[in-house]
């Protein structure tokens, strides 16, 4: 993937999450319904390219209304802003399980809340995108692709932090399933990479950022936002 972006924008912090913000405020104002109204174009069939479109377009606003297209290299080769970014900062080191952030939220809360695992289809596929990780996965095509990804990711924890089980009983450890290829569980849910939902039995009680969301405040990671919840919850719980 070839980067539109230079990179004194992507490496300034700060400068990000102001265009981010700024992104999020387009989408959801007027212009953003303006961008988006062409998903429900029927003249139009790939819907996955629709939406893409239509958030590129809110990604230009945002840097032109902040003086910072000029950071835009090539306007042709501009494929948005969240993958550049994700490029720049999701490393092996700051990935929830292999960064060993989920292992000791885990690890803590293991006593008072059940954790389950669930392997969706992958977000960044390896033959599209080219993230600064050394997992990389194509999307899967069958069943078995995504049990086997799910197993490649269960190994690379057993190397760092010994978290996960494939044993749907053991609840020792952090339980990994599959989504269905349907994605039934992305799509009732709306699931996202790193997105947390806590349930009190049927009832979901917490629902995490999405992966966009969380990417405005890049060193926030989602396991730090699920343990300040999960601390007023068991102190609320208590008092």
């Amino acid at each position: 993937m070839q980067n539109a972006i230079d990179d004194e924008l992507l490496s300034d912090r700060a400068m990000v999450q102001r265009v981010l913000r700024k992104q999020r405020e387009v989408l959801e104002g007027e212009r953003g319904k303006q961008a988006f109204a062409e998903i429900n174009d029927p003249t139009q069939p790939n819907l996955l390219r629709r939406i893409k479109r239509a958030q590129h377009k809110a990604d230009r606003i945002a840097l032109e209304e902040l003086g910072l297209d000029k950071h835009v290299k090539d306007w042709s080769k501009f494929t948005g802003l969240l993958m550049p970014i994700m490029a720049k900062y999701k490393s092996d080191q700051e990935a929830c399980v292999l960064g060993g952030t989920l292992a000791q939220l885990f690890h803590e809360y293991k006593d008072r809340a059940d954790f389950l695992c669930i392997y969706l289809a992958e977000a960044h596929p390896a033959e599209y995108f080219n993230l600064n990780t050394t997992f990389k996965v194509p999307q899967h095509q069958t069943k078995e692709d995504r049990v086997a990804a799910a197993y490649k990711l269960l190994e690379e924890d057993r190397e760092h932090h010994h978290t996960f089980t494939d044993d749907p009983l053991d609840c020792s450890l952090i339980r990994i399933v599959t989504d269905t290829m349907t994605n039934d569980f992305a799509q009732v849910y709306n699931a996202h990479p790193d997105r947390v939902f806590i349930f009190q039995g049927d009832i979901v009680i917490y629902v995490g950022d999405t992966i966009g969301k969380q990417m405005m405040n890049p060193d926030v990671l989602m396991t730090e936002a699920t343990r300040n919840w999960l601390e007023n919850y068991f102190k609320d719980t208590v008092d």
